[in-house]
C-alpha cells in the first residue's frame, strides 16, 4: 500500500507541475527553435501518459470483471470516463491489455518511444506471435509508420494464416451510415479485399469516363469528387429496379449523429 500510495503521490506532483508550467502558456513568445522543442517534449509526453492511461483502463477493465458482472461495458464506463467514442475506449483497453502481457513492448511505450500507431501497429502482431515483439520493436525504432505497418500486416497473416484471417475478417465484416456535425453523409465498410475488390473495380471504371466527360467540358474537380460521382453512378445503375430507399439511410442519424443502414425488406 506505501509503494501504491508513493506513486500516486509522484502521478499527482507530475499533473501539478505541468499544470504550473502550462500557465499562461502563450506559444507566440517563443522562437521556432523553441517551439520544435517544446513540440518534441509534449509528444513525448503524450506518448508515455497514454501508454500508462492504456495500461490503467486495462487494470480496471480486469478489476470489474473479477468483481462481476455489471450493465454496462467496461468500454461503456471508460468512453464516458474520457468524454471519448466507445471504439476508442476499447482500442485503449486493448492496448493497455497487450502493454500488460508483453514487458518490452510496455517499456518501449512508457519510455515515450512509441506512438500509439506504433503500439497498435505491434500489438496486433505480438498477441498472435510473442516471438516476434523484440523484432517489431526495433523495426519500429528505424522505420517509418507506414513501414511498420506493412511489416506488422504481412508478419501478421503469416501467424495465423491466410485462410484464419479471411475468416476473421469475414466475421467483422460491416457496412454502417452516419452523419457528421456538419451534416455530411459518410458510408463506410469493411471486409475481405476481394468482396470489395468490384465495387472499387467498378468505381474506377466509371471515375474515368466521368473525369474525361469533365474535362472535355472544362470541368476541373479532385480525384475524390469524381470517386463519389462514380460511386453514385454505379450503385443508381446497379439499383435502378428498387423504388424505395432503405429507411434508415433515407434521413439523418439518431442523436448520436450515427446509424447503421439496413436493407429495405418487401
Amino acid at each position: 500500500m506505501s509503494d501504491s500510495n508513493d506513486k500516486l503521490d509522484e502521478i499527482h506532483q507530475i499533473e501539478h507541475l505541468l499544470q504550473e508550467a502550462l500557465s499562461g502558456f502563450d506559444p507566440g513568445k517563443y522562437s521556432h527553435e523553441d517551439l520544435s522543442v517544446f513540440l518534441s517534449s509534449f509528444g513525448k509526453i503524450e506518448r508515455l501518459s497514454g501508454a500508462a492511461k492504456a495500461m490503467v483502463a486495462s487494470g480496471l477493465a480486469e478489476a470489474h470483471r473479477l468483481a462481476g458482472p455489471s450493465d454496462r461495458s467496461d468500454a461503456h464506463k471508460l468512453a464516458q470516463m474520457e468524454n471519448i467514442t466507445i471504439t476508442e475506449a476499447k482500442n485503449i483497453i486493448s492496448t493497455g491489455r497487450c502493454l500488460t502481457n508483453h514487458s518490452l513492448l510496455a517499456k518501449k511505450a512508457l519510455d515515450g518511444q512509441l506512438s500509439s500507431n506504433q503500439i497498435a501497429s505491434i500489438s496486433g502482431v505480438v498477441e498472435v506471435d510473442s516471438s516476434l515483439e523484440k523484432e517489431l520493436v526495433d523495426t519500429a525504432g528505424s522505420a517509418s509508420l507506414f513501414e511498420l505497418k506493412k511489416i506488422c500486416t504481412k508478419a501478421k497473416l503469416e501467424a495465423v494464416g491466410p485462410d484464419v484471417q479471411r475468416k476473421k475478417i469475414h466475421k467483422k465484416r460491416y457496412f454502417k451510415c452516419f452523419t457528421d456535425e456538419d451534416g455530411m453523409r459518410h458510408l463506410r465498410a469493411g471486409g475481405n479485399p476481394e468482396d470489395l475488390m468490384y465495387i472499387e473495380q467498378a468505381v474506377a471504371t466509371e471515375r474515368e469516363v466521368i473525369f474525361k466527360k469533365a474535362r472535355s467540358n472544362g470541368r476541373r474537380d479532385t480525384f475524390e469528387n469524381y470517386g463519389f460521382d462514380a460511386f453514385i453512378n454505379v450503385v443508381t445503375e446497379a439499383a435502378s429496379s428498387t423504388t424505395e430507399l432503405p429507411p434508415d439511410c433515407n434521413h439523418p442519424g439518431t442523436d448520436s449523429g450515427y446509424s447503421t443502414c439496413t436493407p429495405a425488406t418487401e
